[in-house]
């Protein structure tokens, strides 16, 4: 069975998680015609990585099925004055904003409005603080990568319902093989199943121990995570910790 996903990621410390995410009844994400899809992904990274702070360390799009390699980075997150916090959210959500200084007679107007807008989010300290906690969040990202992809896929296909399968897995990382090659992602051929670069050749350690728990836990469960020596993503058993 799988893990919450609380139990998995912990929210106060940087860590590596693999992201895996696929589409309902084997849709096509990318590959043949539909390789112009990869662009669709490769853009709104950029966009999400240029807001969050999380780092892509990996990436593999594949005919029907992506995987990402994320590092959080809560500390960052927390470095983070309240007025860039609310100008980095409003990015991602900008059609309120935007409404607003539609209403403006001119651009010196407008800039006003959006100076009272963000003073007022500013004072909403709560309201910052849940911002701030998902700047960081892999949970977030997801979402925000995954969801415009799904509408521009339906609208291209012509077809309403689920584009993705679920929300998507996570497998922790141990740290300490964080700088371990992980073949078959970014590899120097483009990586589309035409190219026959599917993840089998990608090797992980997985840290089968809770991400929330005391120091001497996290020893011995990395202990334990060697010794299960390394593991084909596509062998993962319901053994290896991961959210669904």
């Amino acid at each position: 069975m799988g893990y919450p996903r609380a139990r998995i990621v912990d929210s106060s410390t940087a860590g590596f998680y693999h992201c895996i995410s696929r589409c309902v009844r084997r849709a096509f994400l990318c590959g043949d015609e539909y390789d112009h899809r990869r662009q669709w992904f490769e853009q709104r990274l950029a966009e999400l990585l240029d807001v969050f702070t999380i780092e892509a360390c990996a990436d593999a799009i594949m005919c029907h099925h992506l995987h990402l390699i994320l590092k959080t980075d809560p500390k960052a997150a927390r470095g983070l004055t309240d007025l860039e916090v609310a100008r980095r959210w409003i990015r991602l959500y900008p059609a309120d904003l935007h409404r607003r200084k539609q209403a403006a007679g001119s651009p010196a107007h407008a800039s006003r409005i959006e100076t009272v807008y963000l003073q007022s989010i500013v004072a909403d300290h709560r309201k910052i603080a849940r911002w701030r906690d998902r700047l960081a969040s892999i949970s977030w990202f997801n979402k925000l990568l995954k969801e415009p992809i799904a509408r521009r896929a339906d609208r291209e296909d012509d077809c309403t319902g689920h584009f993705w399968e679920g929300r998507f897995k996570s497998v922790r990382l141990l740290d300490q093989y964080r700088g371990a090659r992980l073949h078959g992602l970014r590899g120097p051929q483009p990586h589309a199943c035409r190219y026959g670069q599917g993840v089998a050749g990608l090797f992980i350690h997985v840290d089968p121990a809770p991400a929330q728990g005391a120091a001497s836990s996290r020893s011995a469960s990395a202990s334990k995570g060697r010794s299960k020596s390394e593991v084909p993503n596509h062998a993962l058993t319901d053994t290896h910790q991961r959210a669904v």
